[in-house]
């Protein structure tokens, strides 16, 4: 552990893209401590997170780093970098003091190498290793007929990957495809929990939120605002970044979704319901009948899907904000110990707001699980 000597220590850290880290500064603050990180850059000192008066001041952090930094909460000064993209690589300073009588008494710094993939490596040089991505097709509506397509996805000497693929139709004017390549990265997983404060009283949360299953009896959940009254749903804790994937394990009949922050709790309007109004989108799951059924909702239109993809309890759902879609993939084990397998089943066009979107699901039968 380095103490207020001005020795200098170098450490790399290694990062996944789209990921979070941390970058390690073992100094305790106290409250006549001021901190500050920068990030060395061309010559000059970028403000990335500033501590002082016992709390954080960001008026002049550099806008690059708005919203995804913190300090790791009753521990040392150690900083939490979330979203890490391309930009975030360099090196970084940790630079804490106390002062009496505005007097400098002390000075600690702290080098820190910011990597992307822990590799072997000089802590002088930086690394930069991208996930590799994943393809699916996005074809809407579905055809009854088996479309043939590939994909190929070739890594360059850089570790950039070049992307292509084909898909095989007959040329119709009444065939009315809609046919995308979707893209998305690995880096792009989120993890959620469910929220109890907004869990209908009939569901049951488990012990790590993780999972809720339909009940016959009412939970002893406290009174609050953001509580379903009325329709059997819970949404999750988390707010959906720009790009996340997710997927979800169901039983019975279950609607998984999104839906605004704003989304009506009281009463039993269609305001409330997951996929009835302009708030939320959802894909209702049953496995009811010998075969999966799905439909897709919002604003109250309903899209069946027919027909409907090879029978799973599994489903991805991929949200790309920035393109204006929402996805929901059929996830099913690939053979011979491979990865698994999306077959796509719908997708959402919309002009997200910057209002925040939270997971959502509802369950509709007695018994019916979802398992996050």
């Amino acid at each position: 552990m380095a103490e207020l000597s001005g020795v200098l220590v170098r450490t790399a850290v290694g990062c996944v893209f789209g990921g979070s880290c941390v970058l390690p500064c073992r100094f305790q603050p106290n409250s006549g401590t001021i901190l500050h990180w920068v990030k060395q850059w061309d010559g000059e000192d970028v403000r990335v997170h500033s501590w002082y008066r016992d709390q954080d001041q960001l008026v002049y952090q550099d806008p690059l780093y708005e919203g995804r930094t913190s300090l790791i909460s009753g521990s040392d000064a150690s900083l939490r970098l979330a979203r890490v993209n391309l930009q975030d690589q360099g090196r970084y300073l940790c630079l804490a003091s106390t002062s009496e009588d505005d007097r400098m008494t002390g000075l600690f710094e702290f080098l820190v190498l910011t990597r992307y993939h822990v590799v072997a490596a000089p802590v002088t040089k930086v690394d930069i290793v991208l996930p590799r991505p994943q393809l699916t097709w996005s074809i809407s509506p579905r055809p009854s007929t088996v479309l043939q397509n590939t994909t190929e996805v070739h890594e360059d000497d850089r570790g950039l990957y070049d992307i292509s693929g084909s898909l095989r139709t007959v040329y119709s004017d009444s065939l009315g495809l809609q046919l995308s390549l979707i893209v998305f990265l690995p880096s792009d997983a989120c993890e959620l929990t469910l929220d109890p404060n907004t869990a209908f009283r009939r569901l049951s949360l488990s012990e790590d939120s993780r999972k809720v299953t339909w009940g016959e009896e009412d939970q002893s959940y406290p009174d609050h605002p953001e509580r379903f009254d009325y329709w059997d749903q819970v949404l999750c804790r988390e707010g959906l970044p720009g790009r996340c994937y997710w997927e979800a394990e169901w039983g019975r009949r279950v609607y998984i979704g999104v839906a605004y922050r704003g989304i009506a709790r009281r009463g039993m309007s269609s305001d409330g319901v997951l996929g009835m109004n302009n708030k939320s989108w959802s894909l209702e799951c049953n496995d009811d009948d010998d075969a999966t059924a799905y439909r897709a909702f919002h604003n109250g239109s309903r899209t069946v899907i027919c027909p409907p993809p090879p029978r799973s309890n599994r489903v991805g759902v991929y949200l790309d904000r920035p393109a204006g879609s929402l996805s929901f993939y059929r996830v099913s084990p690939g053979g011979g110990g491979s990865s698994d397998t999306l077959t796509h089943i719908h997708t959402f066009q919309a002009s997200f707001t910057q209002e925040v979107l939270l997971p959502g699901v509802g369950l509709r039968k007695s018994g019916s699980s979802v398992s996050l």
